[in-house]
């Protein structure tokens, strides 16, 4: 995939583009502390039939880090998802399937409050409630939420962000170190910034607008997700009816980040759900 970056006030926004040029897009949005380079284990399996753009999300890989003092709103929920908004007209990108991680989950998710035509939305480790507080009551009660609202990370705070957010099993691998380089060069405003932001906007209930758009919807978890408390996922399909028990997938020794954990997984349910569409 190739790197490619766009200007806007705050600085520059840096994202990867691969695939099929002609082919249908695919537009994938990292979770906090992450990058756009985390889905770039799936161009193999979904290159030959899409065109594949990843974002990096301000203060992460290789777009600019922000002055907070004048443009902190770009490290909040709004923020972002005003943010993927603009992205989306520059480029033109109108009829796209939205596949987000964690918080990059809820930016595709309530982007939909404004778009309906999204031609399918992927929820992967994604936690979507009707507030706030009822997302967080979703967690499980020891996720390290602290550590991934934290600014500055001492000691070993990182290595033990980084082993809540992956499997057990990741200890030690490639992935593991991937992520952790990634928490150690994201910038801690944004973890700081967002927590702080979370407490004051609005948050849009994404049950309602899952449950009132005809979008196709995919989910993949991770039964060992360090901050998914596993009841949700059977909670989610009991409030939004039309989510298909056959398009949720929480799979075995994986946590937080399903496609940098299992990658070949995830691109094959992602392909197969796009059969569907």
């Amino acid at each position: 995939m190739q790197s490619r970056f766009l200007n806007f006030d705050f600085g520059k926004l840096h994202y990867l583009q691969g695939g099929k040029a002609n082919g249908p897009t695919i537009v994938f949005l990292h979770g906090t502390a992450s990058t756009a380079a985390s889905f770039a284990d799936l161009e193999p399996i979904l290159g030959d039939q899409f065109n594949l753009i990843a974002l990096d999300f301000p203060g992460h890989g290789q777009s600019d880090h922000i002055d907070v003092a004048r443009f902190g709103f770009q490290y909040s929920m709004i923020g972002l998802r005003t943010l993927f908004e603009e992205f989306r007209h520059r480029l033109s990108l109108h009829e796209i399937i939205a596949v987000g991680n964690s918080v990059g989950a809820n930016i595709a998710t309530q982007s939909l409050f404004k778009d309906p035509n999204l031609l399918g939305l992927v929820s992967i480790a994604g936690v979507h409630a009707v507030s706030r507080e009822d997302a967080f009551s979703n967690f499980r009660p020891e996720a390290p939420k602290e550590l991934a609202f934290k600014n500055h990370l001492v000691g070993d705070e990182a290595d033990a962000l980084t082993r809540a957010y992956l499997d057990v099993s990741q200890a030690g691998t490639d992935v593991y170190k991937r992520m952790l380089t990634d928490i150690k060069e994201s910038d801690g405003n944004f973890r700081e910034q967002f927590a702080i932001h979370l407490k004051t906007q609005g948050w849009l209930d994404e049950l309602a607008i899952l449950s009132g758009s005809k979008v196709p919807f995919l989910y993949i978890g991770g039964k060992n997700d360090a901050f998914i408390d596993n009841a949700y996922y059977d909670k989610l399909q009991t409030r939004v009816p039309r989510i298909q028990p056959a398009n949720v997938h929480i799979l075995e020794d994986v946590g937080h980040v399903p496609h940098l954990e299992a990658p070949e997984v995830c691109g094959k349910l992602i392909l197969e759900f796009s059969k569907t569409l």
